[in-house]
This record gives structure tokens, sequence and C-alpha cells, in this order.
């Protein structure tokens, strides 16, 4: 179902339909989301920028980047538990904060690279809690939905940007291979893929700059 915001902007309605405990009755919920590519696209470009810094940023790291950037969406989970939309376990809710962004920065980065000094590991931790903030902020910028709750455990209030061009994502395969799902894609390259290439390529012609420099000397 496609509506308009409060600013007549359209976006779409993810209906999931759950049964109430105790009466039977099919509560109806909504989701919003913008998709996971969205998410890979500015984790790849955030670690890109932050391989300037840290000493060694291998596949490894990409790939932990990009598992922390699409991991606040495991809250859909909570709809198989029964939790309500609009529940701080819900969708947008506690993985959609700050809090749970340094938390899973900083749980990837001890448990994966125990090896690495110290100050690695916390240059790690920073830079993957930034991949997972990057997904609140990104759901903060679009057309529809609950805000997200970035300022958890502080606040469970849930927020938006003032400026939300990115247009919301169906959620699952066949809803996404849609007209729909077209116009998703081409408001996410504009908003969120061009910027990323652009920063990515930005920082590939820093870093190549500064290879050739050294061969000078």
């Amino acid at each position: 179902m496609i509506k308009g915001d409060h600013k007549g902007r359209p976006y779409i309605l993810i209906i999931i339909e759950e049964t109430l405990p105790g009466d039977g009755r099919p509560n109806r919920k909504r989701l919003y989301m913008p998709t996971a590519f969205a998410h890979t696209v500015s984790a790849i470009a955030i670690t890109k920028v932050a391989g300037l810094k840290l000493p060694t940023v291998t596949w490894s790291v990409y790939l932990i980047a990009i598992i922390c950037a699409v991991i606040p969406d495991a809250d859909v989970l909570a709809f198989k538990f029964g939790i309500s939309y609009h529940d701080i376990l819900g969708h947008r809710g506690w993985t959609h904060s700050i809090g749970f962004s340094v938390l899973i920065g900083l749980f990837f980065a001890f448990l994966f690279y125990r090896k690495r000094s110290l100050r690695n590991r916390l240059g790690l931790a920073l830079l993957f809690a930034i991949c997972a903030l990057s997904h609140p902020i990104l759901d903060a910028m679009t057309s529809g939905g609950l805000g997200v709750a970035l300022y958890w455990p502080f606040s469970e209030e849930r927020i938006f940007f003032d400026h939300r061009p990115i247009l919301v994502s169906p959620i699952g395969i066949k809803r996404f291979f849609s007209a729909w799902g077209w116009k998703v894609m081409q408001s996410e390259f504009y908003y969120v893929w061009i910027p990323s290439i652009v920063v990515f390529l930005g920082a590939n012609f820093f870093e190549l700059s500064k290879s050739t420099d050294k061969e000078r000397v």
C-alpha cells in the first residue's frame, strides 16, 4: 500500500499481521527501512576512509563493518515473539541507537582482533561503531515508518531528521523486485550510493597520492 506522509511524499506500508495474546485478533504492524544495499555501500565507504588511518584494513574488516551496518535490522525478529513495533525492543528500537552501536563496535573489535594492539582494537571498535550508527542515521532520513530510538538508553523517543529524502524499501525479495522497489533504488542511488562512491574514490585517490609521495622521497 502506498500513502503520503505529512508533506505529501509517497511511502510504502509493509503490513505484518500478528495475533494479539488472549483474543486472537490480528494486530497489523507497518515496517519501513532502507535496503541492505544502502547500508552495505555506506559501510564500505566509511571503512575505506578509516583505512587512511588504521594500519591494516583487511577484507575481514570490510566484512565485519558491513555486518555492523546491517545488524540493527535483526530487530525485525521481535515480531516473531509478539513484540510491538512501538516497543523499545521492537523494530527501530534499541538496536538503532548510539548505545547499541558502541556496544556492537567493541564486541566485534575485541572478539575477532584480540592479537592486535589495544590502540588498534579501539580504532576498529570506533570504525565498527560508526558503521553500525550509519544504519539508524539512514533510517532517520527515510520517508515513513516510526523514527529511531537514537538516544537509548537515555531516551526511548523515536526521532526522524528534518531532511528525509530516502524512500522506504519494501521488506521481502518479491516486494523489492517491483515498481516501488525500483523507485527506492533510484532514491538510494542519489542520496546514498553517489555520496558513498564519491567518498570511496576520494579516499582511494588520497591513498594513492600518499603512496606516490613516499616513493618519490
